[in-house]
């Protein structure tokens, strides 16, 4: 026996219990029941749930990709962000699905009628999805869902759901939304950096974020580019500075206003101009490379503190003091002789004054007093000692012969 099961009006939760009750009555018996209890599930996948009653939040991902204690973690990291804002996650319930991996039981065939392929009717995508929008669940899909993609996609709803005024605003720029989504995600980035360095350098930045280009090349270039305003908005203000904009804009502030007054008077038109002469410097990487959520990362700026740095200073060291040796030397004497063999009477002192010029205090021409350069007076002490050892050998040269006309 078959029984069809039509989803009702005022379908049941995706992922909670049924009980189904049969009732049998043999004829001539009592009436006999018998009570089973089916989970309604979405046969696509097979799914991992993670529920938090307290706060109302409920997320099913399909088994193998991520770890639901992973989500919970992020959870609580985002908690723990928007905190200083007096600001809480919403209850929510979340379905994440991955595009890329074929379902279990529920596909389409071209006319997009779900086709059997089993003993058992399988699933009506059509239906499921009624299931999931009538009672208050949101379908989240990616490729490739994995560990990383899943938590990156469930902080963009969550910070878009906390901030929805701010989001939703039509006076605020797509490439603001765009940057802000990749900036709360965790893959990405550095290539990123290396995306807009090489476009500046071969002059193809995009001159204006204002609309999103239709060519697939530039459009992610456009979204290069608005990722890298938004970190450079954030290297400039703090995290928690970006997060004071958020709350500006959800109590109805504009963009301009919000970056205005948490810049203190910058303007949005200038945020261009800065950027580009900053991503080439060593805080932007430390910025695109920056975790989303935990501790903020430290910028690094030069300090107005005065920090004493010792110079180095000339240091005399003595160096050994030469003892003078006593070395005897020979001392020549020479007394001239005559045919009497007398010697000549030495020259008495004359009583006679000399005509000895008398000092005058005639001031020298200034330039006499100019020290000489560092050249001029090496080359007179070479001058000084040239002097000296000719003096010397002349003195010499005298006593050798003397001593050779003696024999």
């Amino acid at each position: 026996m078959a029984v069809l099961w039509e989803v009702p009006a005022d379908p049941p939760e995706p992922f909670t219990p049924l009980t189904f009750t049969w009732a049998f009555q043999p004829t001539a018996q009592a009436l006999e029941t018998v009570a089973i209890d089916i989970v309604l599930t979405d046969q696509r996948f097979e799914w991992e749930l993670l529920e938090r009653p307290d706060d109302g939040i409920e997320i099913a991902v399909p088994e193998g990709t991520v770890a639901t204690a992973a989500i919970a973690g992020q959870l609580e990291r985002i908690r723990e962000l928007i905190a200083p804002t007096g600001r809480d996650i919403p209850a929510m319930k979340l379905a994440l699905f991955d595009s890329a991996r074929g379902s279990n039981a529920c596909t389409e065939n071209p006319e997009l009628q779900s086709v059997v392929l089993a003993d058992r009717l399988p699933c009506r995508i059509t239906d499921a999805d009624r299931i999931y929008d009538r009672t208050g669940w949101i379908r989240l899909t990616a490729s490739h869902l994995s560990g990383t993609v899943a938590q990156d996609v469930i902080s963009d709803y969550v910070m878009q759901r906390v901030f929805a005024e701010a989001f939703e605003a039509e006076t605020t720029p797509q490439w603001f939304k765009v940057g802000v989504a990749q900036y709360f995600s965790s893959v990405g980035k550095a290539q990123a950096l290396v995306s807009v360095r090489d476009a500046f350098r071969t002059r193809r930045l995009l001159p204006s974020l204002a609309t999103a280009p239709d060519d697939p090349a530039r459009e992610a270039l456009w979204r290069d580019q608005s990722f890298g305003w938004v970190v450079y908005m954030t290297d400039q203000i703090g995290r928690d500075g970006l997060l004071a904009i958020f709350d500006s804009m959800a109590d109805g502030a504009t963009l301009e206003e919000a970056w205005e007054a948490a810049s203190g008077g910058q303007t949005l038109a200038a945020i261009e101009a800065g950027w580009r002469a900053w991503i080439f410097t060593p805080q932007a990487e430390i910025a695109y490379s920056a975790p989303p959520f935990g501790p903020p990362t430290p910028t690094v700026r030069p300090s107005r503190t005065y920090t004493h740095t010792p110079t180095p200073t000339e240091t005399f060291t003595p160096s050994p003091t030469p003892t003078d040796t006593l070395t005897p030397t020979v001392t020549l004497t020479y007394t001239p002789t005559t045919a009497s063999g007398y010697a000549p009477p030495t020259r008495a002192p004359s009583l006679t004054p000399s005509d000895t010029p008398t000092a005058t205090a005639t001031p020298r021409p200034a330039e006499l007093f100019e020290a000489p350069s560092e050249a001029e007076a090496e080359s007179s002490t070479a001058a000084l000692v040239m002097v000296g050892l000719v003096a010397a050998a002349v003195v010499l040269l005298i006593a050798i012969t003397l001593i050779l006309r003696r024999r």
